[in-house]
């Protein structure tokens, strides 16, 4: 391995050590999930790991009505690596959510 990328995974290993210990100590569950009511999309490079794709479609099927968008051709980081292609598509779902709140309104409340 050349010493310029030894170098550079050295650097990285105290930050990804740290993200693991991040993410098993989490104490939520799947099933949790399910308690969502929000909107939900969640993006899926078709592109990446086998993993990412198996917890994406599993987090897909716990939310109630997300929406899972693929994304062919694109690995797990296409956010950064496509923000053209991918930015557009959250856009459109948040202008989803902002017609729909059109026509939500509070409870009138009474001062006492």
């Amino acid at each position: 391995m050349p010493e310029t990328l030894r170098d550079r995974l050295t650097s990285a290993s105290a930050a990804v050590l740290a993200d693991f210990d991040s993410c098993f100590s989490e104490d939520w569950r799947l099933e949790d999930l399910g308690g969502l009511e929000l909107p939900t999309q969640i993006l899926m490079g078709m592109e990446s790991p086998e993993v990412a794709q198996r917890t994406a479609t599993l987090i897909f099927g716990q939310i109630p009505d997300a929406e899972l968008v693929m994304l062919p051709g694109l690995g797990h980081m296409a956010p950064i690596h496509a923000p053209d292609w991918v930015n557009p598509r959250i856009k459109q779902h948040i202008a989803r959510i902002e017609r729909s709140a059109e026509h939500f309104a509070w409870p009138q409340s009474h001062a006492a």
